[in-house]
């Protein structure tokens, strides 16, 4: 069982940096700059804040 949980671990650390790569890569696209960096109609809120 503790093999497991270890396991799990890893690949999940694995999978978290795969996923920070690629919310960075998406943050700092011209598409964010060009839209504003809003959160959308109504939120009050910039993406920029939720980083």
């Amino acid at each position: 069982m503790a093999r497991l949980r270890e396991e799990t671990r890893v690949k999940e650390r694995a999978l978290n940096d795969k996923l920070a790569k690629i919310h960075k890569s998406v943050a700092a696209s011209p598409f964010m700059d060009a839209v504003g960096g809003t959160g959308g109609p109504g939120t009050g809120r910039s993406w920029r804040m939720t980083r």
